[in-house]
């Protein structure tokens, strides 16, 4: 009987530990129709016991979670208590592991979940495939591949907290948050968000299972050892003569502390320092002028005192036979318009050539069958560039000698989108579209401008795209849009410069407009992002040194035509309106359904060329309207515009 008793104390000891040893995981994703995927691949983990939580108002409840799993909520928002609960949840320490809707989880300013999470996103693109790097070594993304390729939809970030530590790139990261001295891991994984996540991607269920293991605590952060470098061998073109040759480098870090990131680096050729960035860089290019074998070495600190070295060697020397040697004038930067004169030499005098040909990009610019080939390449527009020269003599021999280039814009830039032809307006001249992919071109007089070549031919798309290099200094950003669709009344566009939202939901209208967005580029490419509905549209884009002056919407013949403009469309209550006229004195609005019945009327008195008023529709209900504005003293009445009210 009494070894019974013990056998049974132990039994009841055994489970009483494999009960504790469970990792206790709320799930809380209200109206996430993955939700049951995301509860069954935790449940198939036997060290995680999954809970439902269904909303924040239960202490009792969040007080036994060890991990908090956030999916895609499909909620509003969360009222003060949960709000309250939520932080003494994580305040007392429970993890924290968000998948891909869980950043907007913080859109009504909520600071203190955006610095857990680790940003905000107020908008995602829509679902493509991307590749995102390894940035370096962590238990979580152990055996991992060096290129992970996601199909997902990604954030546009409007916050991203410095202190974040990238697992891959920037769009997956883990931090320890520390709301009241106690650290609390926190882990976001940009996936999550297709049925595909959890049946067709073993990779994520890996990382997400890891990723709960971590936040709970069972999984360490990296030790705190010095940085590894790992030198990808050094790019060049080779050189003959003196003629200058560009190195190429790039550096992928290993291992980093928990503590101790990544913040400044050193490059010397032969002991000589050429670069000096204080930043973690991972890329970079310099010249060597004259053939020979030259030792590379980069030196790498950390923010908490720790420092590595690597070292690699290059060699540039011609070759024997058919030798060939691709000269490009030596600059540290082209620019866009430049005129570049290239010369492709052979340096065997005795060999007869067939044929010597130069390339940029695969695209042909010369042949010749005498050497010297002298060209003058002028670039038409912004990009990295392989200049390629080949030759090859009568008896079969070739070679090959190429070097990449980057061509910045210039630092003024001005594209005419959506139009083949390069306009010359005011005196700056406007580089015809090769980027955009969808044009649009209505022939039509453009109300407020006299620029109607520049704002009658637009770009068109779901996404507009654009990359633009130059060089780092603070810049201004002018686009210039007039709606050109005479059926679209309710077109909204909104925009990223440099993944930050700089305009969000804006209306665009038959008047010509201009926004303009000030910037400091510090990487040397501009990313330029617009998303519309139905579609985005641009008619031009400048980007000008700040302080530069744009092109003025206006000329000095500006036309007299009177127009009616409104804004917003669609509206809710309160909509503006503009009358630009010549003429004063009473002028009536009147608004209609689409039969033309009239529903509302407003009389006013017009003082002054442009008259502006604000029109309440809080008795109109939902729909399509239109809305009419006349001066009957005069004999005015202009055309109608339609107005979606919401």
């Amino acid at each position: 009987m009494k070894s019974f008793s013990f056998l049974l104390f132990g039994l009841l000891l055994s489970l009483t530990l494999q009960a504790q040893e469970l990792l206790r995981v709320g799930i809380y994703a209200p109206g996430d129709s993955l939700r049951p995927e995301l509860y069954q691949t935790l449940k198939a983990d036997t060290s995680i016991q999954p809970v439902i939580i269904d909303h924040f108002r239960n202490p009792n409840q969040l007080d036994s979670l060890d991990v908090l799993v956030i999916g895609n909520p499909q909620i509003s928002g969360l009222d003060f208590q949960e709000i309250t609960n939520f932080e003494t949840m994580i305040g007392s320490g429970t993890g924290l592991v968000g998948l891909q809707g869980s950043l907007l989880l913080g859109r009504d300013g909520w600071k203190f979940y955006q610095e857990l999470i680790g940003a905000f996103a107020g908008a995602y693109s829509g679902p493509r495939l991307d590749s995102v790097f390894l940035e370096g070594y962590h238990p979580l993304t152990e055996g991992f591949p060096e290129k992970w390729t996601l199909y997902s939809r990604f954030p546009f970030y409007s916050y991203q907290d410095p202190d974040r530590i990238l697992l891959f790139d920037a769009h997956c990261w883990y931090q320890n948050f520390s709301p009241a001295g106690d650290s609390v891991r926190s882990l976001y994984l940009p996936l999550g968000g297709t049925a595909e996540d959890y049946t067709n991607n073993p990779l994520f269920q890996r990382l997400l299972l890891r990723g709960v293991q971590w936040a709970g605590g069972r999984l360490r952060n990296p030790s705190p050892d010095p940085p590894t470098i790992h030198i990808q061998q050094p790019k060049a073109s080779k050189v003959f003569s003196s003629y200058p040759s560009l190195i190429k480098w790039k550096l992928d870090f290993g291992e980093t502390t928990a503590t101790g990131k990544v913040d400044s680096l050193a490059v010397y050729v032969d002991d000589q320092l050429i670069e000096s960035h204080h930043e973690k860089t991972q890329s970079g290019h310099f010249y060597v002028a004259n053939p020979g074998l030259y030792t590379l070495k980069f030196e790498a600190h950390t923010d908490n005192g720790n420092w590595a070295a690597a070292l690699t060697t290059f060699g540039l020397n011609p070759e024997p036979g058919l030798g060939l040697a691709l000269v490009v004038p030596f600059a540290e930067r082209y620019q866009v318009g430049d005129s570049l004169p290239i010369s492709v030499n052979i340096l065997n005098d005795s060999i007869e050539i067939e044929e010597i040909s130069l390339s940029a990009d695969e695209f042909l610019l010369a042949s010749s069958n005498v050497a010297p080939l002298e060209y003058t390449w002028i670039p038409e527009k912004p990009g990295e560039y392989l200049l390629k020269a080949t030759a090859r003599d009568t008896s079969g021999l070739s070679n090959i000698d190429s070097v990449w280039i980057t061509i910045s814009a210039d630092t003024e830039f001005r594209l005419n989108l959506g139009s083949a032809e390069a306009v010359i307006l005011d005196g700056k001249p406007f580089l015809a579209d090769s980027l955009s992919e969808a044009w649009l071109y209505y022939p039509i007089n453009i109300l407020g401008t006299a620029w109607d070549v520049l704002y009658q031919t637009a770009a068109v798309g779901e996404k507009l795209n654009y990359a633009f290099p130059f060089p780092n200094g603070e810049y201004t950003v002018h686009l210039h849009l007039a709606e050109l669709e005479p059926f679209v009344a309710d077109r909204v566009i909104s925009v990223w410069l440099e993944e930050q939202p700089v305009l969000i939901q804006q209306s665009i209208s038959p008047l010509a407009q201009r926004y303009s967005f000030d910037f400091t580029l510090t990487d040397e490419i501009m990313d330029l992002l617009l998303t519309g509905t139905p579609e985005a549209i641009v008619a031009g884009i400048e980007v000008l040194p700040r302080g530069v002056p744009a092109l003025p919407i206006t000329q000095t013949e500006q036309t007299n035509e009177a127009f009616l403009y409104v804004h917003p469309n669609p509206v809710d209550e309160q909509l503006e309106v503009h009358v630009k006229s010549e003429a004063v004195g009473p002028i009536l609005f009147q608004f209609s359904n689409l039969a033309g019945e009239p529903l509302q009327k407003w009389e006013q008195t017009k003082t002054e060329e442009m008259h502006q008023s604000t029109l309440s529709l809080q008795k109109i209900p939902p729909g399509v309207y239109l809305l009419q504005a006349s001066m009957p003293e005069v004999s005015l009445e202009l055309p109608a515009i339609r107005i979606v009210k919401r």
